[in-house]
């Protein structure tokens, strides 16, 4: 018997299928949008972090940054509070 392309392709697919049936629950926390969990909310989070201050010191939110961008006079309200 001669292996071919579309056999592989179906045992990879049978494996990958396997796979993610075994672990749906850790999968599904990476790609649900509403989780912190979530693979691109942590990394945008991770990379605006060391954006914001050249430091890993977790301090970044990209929904808090995007709150202070649409709110301008209300930070500097608070800004002026606390100091």
């Amino acid at each position: 018997m001669r292996v071919d392309g579309l056999m592989v392709l179906t045992g990879a697919a049978i494996v990958g299928g396997y796979l993610l049936y075994r672990n749906a629950a850790a999968i599904g926390d990476k790609v649900n949008p509403t989780s912190t969990n979530n693979i691109v909310y942590q990394g945008v989070n991770a990379v605006g972090d060391i954006l914001n201050d050249g430091g890993d010191n977790d301090n970044f939110s990209l929904g808090a940054w995007l709150w202070e961008i649409t709110h301008p006079e209300q930070v500097r309200a608070e800004q002026e509070l606390f100091q």
